[in-house]
Order: C-alpha cells, then structure tokens, then sequence
C-alpha cells in the first residue's frame, strides 16, 4: 500500500476567527468509516477543508428593512455540543461513494485553521470528488440533531422536530442549526499511485460556506392594538412566512441544490417571552440553493399564543412611517449571509443603541 504525503503540510493551515471553529483536540477522533478492503494497491492521502472568509465578507447590498452581513455563529463550538465533520469521496467515472470519513471535535478544543481529514484509501487510475458537511450534534453523542445525514452527503433533510432542550438552546441564540458544506476540484490518482502533477493543490481546496440565508430580528417589540407595550406572557412566539414555497428541507452537498418543503411555513424555533419591558430576538436558518440562481422573494409577520389561554395573537408590522398594518418583504440574499432586519429610528436600552422593529397586535 502506497502512501503519499504534501509537501509542506502545515502550509495550509491558518487560523480562522469566523463561525464554527474548527478545533485540533478532535484528531484522536478521525477515523475512516466503513471503506472496504481493496484488491488493488491504494494510494493514502489526507484531505483539508477550510472556512471561504473571503466569500463570507464580500459586501451585500442593504435592503429596506436593515443591512446584509455575514452570518455568524460563535468561535467556540457551543456547550454542550459537538461538531460533526463528514466527507465522502466519490469516484468521477462511476459516481459511486469509494470513501468516506469523520471527526467529532468538542467543545472544549483549542482553534486552528482547517478540518483535516487524514488516512483516506483510493485506488489508482481513478478521477476524485470529495464533498464535505459539518454540523452540531449533541456533546457525548454521534447521532444526527439538526439535519439527517443518514441517506449520504448528497441527501441532507431537515429535521424538523428536535428534543425540547435543544429547541430551546436554538432559539435563544446558541446557533445550533449552524452547518456548512463544499467541494473540492475533481483530482486524480495516477495509475502508478502518484497523484497527478498539479492536482495536490486540489486535497485542501473544498471552501466550507453555509448553504443558509439566516433571517435575524434582533430587536422585537410587540404591542397591543392600542399600541401600548404588550404585557401577557406569550409562547410559541414564531416567525410566520406567507410565501412558503422557499422553505426547503433537503440538500445536496454535490449540485448545491435545495428541494423539499417545511410542514408548515414558519420558524422551526419558537420562543416564550413572559417580559416585554425590554426587545427580543428571533431568527431562522433558511437552506438555499448554492449558488442561488434567482432572488427570492419572502414575506412574513409574527404569531404566538398566550401563554394562559393559549389563545392565537397575530402581530404585523406598524410603525410611525407605516400607513396600516403590513407584512415585511424581502429579497433573500446570496448564501453564507445574515440578513439583518431592524427598524430605522435608534433607542436607548441596556446602555446601548438599539433599533427595535415593531410589530402591532392585528385584529381582522
């Protein structure tokens, strides 16, 4: 069995202080999974993904309703969590699945610069394609949470329903339904073992983006329709889309495609609120198609129920510049991006400025 290594390995390490982090103590966990034993001579080779920051900074154009930045998670894997790094590695001349591994790296890693994945066995005479997915997972655990990955890399679902503790932990912010995705540029392995001249460059060129539009409200306030401050707990506090055809809930790491449909068209995450004396956060994690072929347009207002009667409130958009009640549209921007949705006038709250968007209680 031949064994190839880079030249100047370490050359393509760098730190990267944006989203995920991307954590050294996980190399006791890498390991190939399920690849047969080969008749023939195999090549080993190691293969690295990396975060696209270039990609994930370039400016956006601002919409009516906030600015476009960068979508972010935090550079710590969150507590309680782990991330789950899958690759397959996939023959261009059958298209068939030839390879494929993992790493779990926990919370309490230290940072670097990109996911290795190491000790991967191809057999010569062959054309390659990798693909890769990373995602949060439960800490002590190495099942799906947010997304199946059961059906392979080129079939990732949506889980729409989570245990109650993680749905909580995502909707107050922990950024669990974070994931990112890429490729890398088809590389071969010569008949001999060697990998083609020009082509190592190739075994750390898969750029990991999020294939996500994450929607971001971060300063809400509700009022009544007399448009005093709301003062009833409220639960299952949603984000309620009423152009639901882009909700999808299945990607394909391979065709940058999405397709399927959420049970219903709202936020997966809801949230209980039982003081308004202060805003509140909402977002959504939306799958698009990388890269998105056409703009798509959304629509949406805000729903809950009171938290004694259960009763359904629908809350709209109603400001000083509004004419009536409306639902905000907007244009999704490309994926890897936060769109921030604020209002236009600042306030004072904790000790900073803040631009809260309002939303009025509707009455038909």
């Amino acid at each position: 069995m031949k064994k190839y290594r880079l030249m100047n390995h370490q050359k393509y390490f760098r730190t990267v202080c944006f989203g995920l982090s991307f954590l050294a103590a996980a190399c006791s966990n890498e390991s190939p999974l399920n690849i047969e034993p080969s008749e023939s001579p195999e090549t080993r080779i190691s293969i690295q993904a990396t975060v696209d920051t270039k990609a994930a900074n370039e400016p956006e154009i601002a919409t009516d309703y906030g600015i476009v930045t960068r979508a972010g998670g935090d550079k710590q894997v969150p507590a309680g969590y782990r991330l789950r790094c899958k690759i397959e590695v996939y023959s261009t001349t059958t298209n068939l699945r030839v390879a494929q591994a993992r790493q779990l790296i926990d919370d309490n890693s230290g940072l670097t610069g990109a996911i290795t994945f190491p000790d991967l066995r191809l057999a010569p005479n062959d054309t390659y394609k990798a693909i890769c997915w990373a995602d949060y997972i439960a800490a002590g655990t190495d099942t799906d949470l947010i997304y199946n990955t059961s059906n392979g890399l080129n079939d990732i679902r949506l889980i729409e329903v989570i245990g109650a503790a993680h749905a909580e932990a995502a909707a107050n912010g922990t950024n669990i339904e974070d994931a990112y995705a890429g490729q890398s540029e088809p590389f071969t392995i010569e008949a001999n073992g060697d990998i083609k001249e020009g082509d190592e460059d190739k075994l750390t060129s898969i750029k990991l983006r999020r294939p996500f539009v994450k929607v971001s409200l971060p300063w809400v306030k509700l009022t009544d329709a007399s448009g005093s401050a709301w003062t009833e707990s409220l639960k299952n506090i949603r984000i309620v889309y009423e152009t639901g055809n882009t909700l999808y809930t299945r990607f394909s790491v391979w065709a940058g495609t999405a397709s399927g449909a959420r049970t219903n068209s709202m936020s997966l995450y809801p949230k209980e609120v039982s003081a308004f004396n202060k805003t509140f956060a909402l977002h959504d994690y939306l799958l698009v198609p990388v890269p998105m072929p056409d703009v798509i347009p959304l629509s949406f207002h805000i729903e809950a129920e009171t938290a004694t009667e259960g009763e359904t409130v629908t809350f709209k958009r109603y400001g000083s510049n509004a004419a009536d009640y409306s639902s905000i549209s907007i244009n999704l921007p490309n994926p890897n991006y936060m769109l921030l949705i604020k209002g236009a006038t600042g306030e004072p709250e904790d000790g900073a400025t803040i631009y809260p968007l309002t939303f009025k209680e509707y009455i038909p």
